[in-house]
């Protein structure tokens, strides 16, 4: 019998492209929620910082990343974390009292697995801003790949093919598997 029959995938590759399929999209989304987490902020002027010690934990434990709104931005209370200047540092402690002498603002800070309060108070013009979520453990990623160029690169490129990947393959027409038809002479 005369015909042209196009070979059939086996069952398997096809079962195993969906597995890669979804396994793709799956670490994609997640790439691009922990990108939009960590980097997005920045597009509404607030700013991420990387918690090394842990004076708030269990709250926010160390290598977490702390997004902070810009104290302009909001009115702060008892029992909000903020962010402040001390120093040459920058500290993230919960605001256990707000005192108001002759116009001036001053807040008490406490970190919650401090024993004792902060010693000294803190002025308005020291707050940088209040806390608005946290990631757990994301600073020590984050941390890891920027002090790796190599990977960082890598990592770069990898997201290129994936969505140049992502682009081309949404042209490509597909392939029929099998056909039953007789080629006609």
């Amino acid at each position: 019998m005369e015909g042209s029959f196009a070979r059939e995938r086996p069952k398997h590759k096809g079962d195993m492209r969906f597995v890669i399929n979804v396994v793709f999209w799956i670490g994609s989304t997640l790439f691009g929620l922990f990108l939009l987490l960590v980097y997005g902020p920045f597009l509404l002027g607030w700013s991420s910082y990387l918690v090394l010690s842990p004076s708030m934990a269990p709250v926010i434990e160390p290598g977490s990343i702390v997004v902070v709104r810009p104290a302009g931005q909001v009115a702060l209370q008892q029992n909000d974390i903020v962010a402040y200047r001390k120093n040459n540092a920058i500290v993230l402690h919960r605001i256990q009292q707000v005192q108001e002498e002759n116009g001036k603002v001053w807040f008490v800070l406490k970190g919650d697995a401090n024993e004792y309060a902060d010693f000294e108070t803190v002025t308005e013009k020291q707050i940088i801003g209040k806390m608005a979520y946290s990631i757990p453990y994301a600073g020590y990623v984050v941390k890891y790949v920027s002090d790796n160029k190599v990977l960082l690169l890598i990592l770069v490129v990898l997201v290129f093919l994936l969505f140049h990947t992502m682009v081309t393959s949404r042209r490509r027409p597909r392939r029929t598997t099998c056909t039953t038809e007789p080629v006609k002479k």
